[in-house]
Parts: structure tokens; sequence; C-alpha cells
């Protein structure tokens, strides 16, 4: 794999973990007052979220883009 595919995949697992924090956080500490913060955070950095989500999107696009120039050109 090159270092443009391993950047193409890293970028789609920090999309698709933006929608999934809390729930791979949710109760690993085990304090029910972690847990309150974590969803109160979690409530006030949608907006920011999307934002990195769709970020992370149109960069894996460039870069998937890329490498479909790269190999065409071989």
């Amino acid at each position: 794999m090159s270092q443009l595919e391993a950047f193409s995949r890293a970028l789609q697992d920090v999309s698709a973990a933006m929608w999934t924090a809390p729930e791979w956080i949710s109760g690993t500490i085990g304090d029910p007052a972690v847990d309150g913060a974590i969803r109160q955070f979690e409530s006030g950095w949608a907006d920011g979220r999307v934002q990195v989500q769709e970020n992370c999107q149109t960069l894996g696009d460039l870069a998937d883009r890329a490498l479909r120039r790269s190999r065409e050109a071989l």
C-alpha cells in the first residue's frame, strides 16, 4: 500500500470515527459523570464535527483522484 493510499484510508477512518466517538468512549471510564460530560461535549461540537467529516471526505477524494491519475500515467 502506498503512503497516499494509507493517507486516504486514514481520512476515511477519521471521518467515520467522528460519528461514533461517544459510542466508543461512553462507559469505558466507569463513572456516570464522565459519560454525562462526554455527551454534553459531543452536543456542543456537532457543528465542528460536520466540518471535519466534510474536510476528510474532500481530502480523501482528492487523494483517491491522485492515485487514479498516477496509475493511469504508468
